[in-house]
């Protein structure tokens, strides 16, 4: 089963960045609340991949879907 995780920023509070930078902050938000959802078990993670990626409304917005091994083993 896919799930799906978003994150995203205010476009002023990442001026400045690069978009690899941008990227990587984004990335470091989703893996935060995967951290929590999984309980800091990052062997749970069976698959990861980026579904969106885009800007909207003076903000970047980052979609990611996964699933979770105990999903794969059920």
């Amino acid at each position: 089963t896919w799930h799906r995780i978003t994150a995203s920023v205010d476009e002023e509070k990442v001026k400045g960045l690069s978009d690899a930078e941008i990227h990587l902050f984004l990335m470091d938000k989703i893996h935060e609340q995967l951290s929590y959802i999984i309980n800091g078990n990052d062997e749970y993670i069976e698959n990861e991949k980026i579904l969106a990626y885009e800007r909207k409304n003076s903000k970047i917005i980052m979609i990611v879907h996964y699933t979770l091994l105990e999903d794969i083993t059920r």
